[in-house]
């Protein structure tokens, strides 16, 4: 564990890592806005899907090989890099000549509206890295070491929604606009499908995969009790990712959306700032699954009121 979790490595090399991994992810994330304005989430999916599994791939082997903390930030770098190329590549596939056919209006008014997407993305990702760098300024990397190896296990999982909404989100688009009724027809059948197959996974986390660790990985076995906590956030991860099709669906609820995305960071940020220094990563583990509920509410409590009209 020490290997891994080094407590002696300087704060200030895993600060230039995470700057270095800032720029392929901003100019992912501006792709990635792209495809969403569009709706082109399928694209978006594979791409999230390419970062999960080199991200994850590549922070096992550095582990695996011994180079620590280190190696699992370069393997997030390498990720955000393949990710940005295989975006660009799709970018290519699916538009083709699209820019060169494009007047420049057109494509202002196309950076316009995928601009909220962006903002949301941005927010999305601060939402996901804050904890991290508030736990590592406040209790140092052996603390930031534990909680991020148990973090990028739920991460791999980011690709099984994202997946599935990439099939449902023309439809949902389609159902919005033109039959209430369907649209919520559909979000009522596909919230408890989501939530069931979170649920097989979040069993998986919580039951299966600490033996697995344990036998095959051992090096991970002080990040279990993390893994444990946010095994329980997996349901809620998967239907937030079905509230924000239906939210994303109509640019009326985007103003909102990221009204109530800055209040969840603000709340992230300040109930890490006051547990953290007594409870370190199992507070962070513990106010993620916090702040995922609280997400999930509102968003419920709002699909229900104002896109469904429902009391």
């Amino acid at each position: 564990a020490n290997l891994i979790f080094d407590p002696e490595t300087s704060r200030s090399t895993y600060n230039i890592l995470a700057a270095v991994a800032i720029l392929p992810q901003v100019l992912a994330m501006a792709f990635d806005s792209f495809f969403v304005g569009l709706q082109k989430l399928r694209q978006s999916a594979i791409g999230l899907l390419v970062l999960s599994f080199v991200s994850t791939v590549g922070g096992i082997t550095s582990i695996n090989l011994g180079f620590g903390v280190s190696g699992i930030m370069v393997a997030l770098i390498i990720g955000e890099i393949a990710y940005l190329i295989s975006l660009i590549a799709l970018s290519k596939v699916s538009l083709g000549t699209l820019f060169s056919k494009l007047e420049i209006d057109d494509l202002f008014a196309i950076i316009k509206n995928s601009l909220p997407y962006g903002i949301l993305a941005m927010l999305g990702l601060f939402y996901l890295k804050i904890d991290s760098v508030l736990l590592s300024y406040l209790k140092g990397p052996y603390d930031t070491g534990l909680y991020g190896a148990g973090y990028k296990f739920l991460e791999a999982l980011i690709f099984v929604p994202s997946s599935i909404i990439s099939a449902v989100f023309p439809v949902m688009v389609g159902a919005l606009q033109n039959d209430t009724k369907l649209a919520k027809l559909l979000y009522r059948k596909l919230l408890p499908l989501f939530l069931g197959i979170s649920l097989i996974f979040s069993l998986g986390y919580l039951l299966i995969l600490p033996r697995l660790i344990s036998t095959f990985l051992p090096q991970y076995l002080p990040a279990i009790e993390v893994i444990k906590i946010l095994s329980l956030t997996i349901p809620f991860m998967f239907m937030i990712s079905l509230q924000g099709v239906v939210l994303f669906s109509s640019k009326k609820h985007l103003a909102w959306l990221t009204w109530v995305s800055i209040f969840n960071l603000v709340l992230n940020i300040v109930l890490n700032l006051i547990f953290i220094p007594k409870y370190s990563y199992i507070g962070c583990a513990w106010i993620t699954l916090i702040s995922d509920i609280i997400g999930f509410l509102i968003f419920f409590v709002y699909i229900r009121r104002r896109v469904f009209n429902e009391v």
